[in-house]
């Protein structure tokens, strides 16, 4: 049996203030390296995950808590029940979900990460350079997740992963899915070439089509700032530029759906696919 579970009433409450704080300063939830799960299915994606929690919030009148208190008397770990207008407080979602969860954020370390790589088969890696928008960093680390890339790496001046809004379109995966954060760029390349990957960019005008392009041993895919891509420095570090395929008349893709795309089909399908490669790249 887990602790006694207590309610709280009042947004004075400490306890309550610093979920707060936490909620609304992402700068602070990354300099006491914590993270918000906003809602049933993330605080309990969260503790399966075995995060430890800091702190969690329920919301005693809505039914499908009861999961929550279940797992997290598995863990040990002890809830507060609060008021509806608590949990709105806490809560980043214009409709509260239930519960809210603050966790400690999982680590990741470069040499770790790649030393696990060498033990799978053709491992492929993603690489955020300057994202800034959290919904697309979120939905990238997804699909690297279901497409069973090893990792995700974050360089520094890139949006934070475990942003709420990055954790809301994740579903869950950063807590699966091992993500490297902040890692200046000079010393992730030189690890990845240390490690013997082949580091792949995407890019409008790219060198090659993604139908001719095979995953043939380790590789990274790179993926810059929305608009802008990559600058030149990180350009410079690349062994080739692909292009997604389209028909004509069409720019561009989205970042996150580029990334899609790329995951799949170099991950999944092993790229050289038979796509018609005469359209215009991503």
């Amino acid at each position: 049996m887990g602790p006694p579970t207590e309610m709280l009433r009042s947004r004075q409450n400490p306890r309550v203030q610093a979920a707060r704080r936490i909620a609304r300063d992402v700068r602070e939830a990354r300099r006491e390296g914590v993270l918000l799960a906003d809602g049933i299915t993330l605080v309990r994606e969260a503790l399966q995950a075995r995060l430890a929690p800091q702190a969690l919030f329920l919301d005693p009148a809505d039914s499908s808590a009861e999961a929550i208190r279940a797992e997290a008397a598995l863990r040990g770990a002890a809830v507060a029940h609060v008021s509806a207008p608590v949990l709105r407080a806490i809560s980043t979602l214009t409709t509260p979900q239930g519960a809210v969860g603050v966790f400690t954020r999982p680590r990741c370390e470069m040499a770790s990460l790649l030393a696990a790589a060498d033990a799978g088969d053709r491992p492929l890696l993603a690489v955020f350079h300057g994202l800034q928008d959290p919904t697309n960093a979120g939905s990238l680390i997804r699909t690297a997740c279901a497409a069973g890339l090893i990792g995700a790496v974050t360089t520094e001046g890139t949006v934070d992963p475990f942003h709420p809004r990055a954790i809301r379109a994740a579903m869950g995966a950063c807590f699966r899915l091992p993500v490297c954060v902040d890692v200046p760029g000079e010393t992730l390349w030189e690890s990845l070439r240390r490690g013997g990957y082949r580091i792949l960019s995407l890019d409008p005008r790219g060198d090659a089509p993604l139908s001719a392009t095979l995953l043939e041993g380790p590789t990274a895919i790179m993926l810059g700032r929305e608009g802008s891509g990559l600058d030149d420095r990180a350009r410079s570090v690349c062994d080739r530029s692909i292009r997604i395929p389209m028909a004509p008349g069409v720019e561009s893709l989205g970042v996150a759906a580029a990334g899609a795309i790329v995951f799949y089909a170099l991950a999944v399908l092993g790229g050289g696919s038979q796509t018609n490669s005469a359209g215009r790249g991503v």
